[in-house]
C-alpha cells in the first residue's frame, strides 16, 4: 500500500508517517506544500491521500478534487478547523485517535 501524506507541519507529517510505519505501512511518500504534492500525484500513484486542509498555494479540499478525478483512491482530509464540511472526503479533525484513521485505511 502507497500513502502519500500532504502536511505544510513537517512534525504532523513525521508523526503520521512514524504512525502508518508502525502498523506496518513502509510506503509512506511526503509533501509538505499543495505544489509538491501536485508534482507527486503526476507522477505516481498511491493508493490513499491524506491531505492537510491548510496548505499554501492551494487547500487540501481543492487538491483532494484532483486526486478524486484519477480513480477510487483513498482521499482523507485532516483539519482542526471544525467548520469544515464535505460529504465528498472523509474529515478527521485534529486531534484525532490514530486507530480511527488506520481503521479507516485498512478497510
Amino acid at each position: 500500500m502507497r500513502v502519500l501524506v500532504v502536511d505544510d507541519s513537517t512534525s504532523a507529517v513525521d508523526l503520521i508517517e512514524s504512525i502508518l510505519e508502525l502498523k506496518g505501512i513502509k510506503d509512506v511518500d511526503k509533501a509538505y506544500n499543495s505544489q509538491e504534492a501536485l508534482q507527486k500525484i503526476q507522477s505516481e500513484n498511491y493508493d490513499v491521500y491524506i491531505i492537510d486542509y491548510h496548505l499554501p498555494f492551494m487547500n487540501g479540499l481543492e487538491l483532494a478534487k484532483i486526486v478524486r478525478k484519477r480513480g477510487n483512491e483513498k482521499i482523507i482530509i485532516i483539519t482542526g478547523d471544525r467548520k469544515l464540511k464535505t460529504e465528498e472526503f472523509i474529515v478527521f479533525y485534529k486531534p484525532f485517535h490514530v486507530d480511527d484513521l488506520c481503521k479507516y485505511i485498512f478497510e
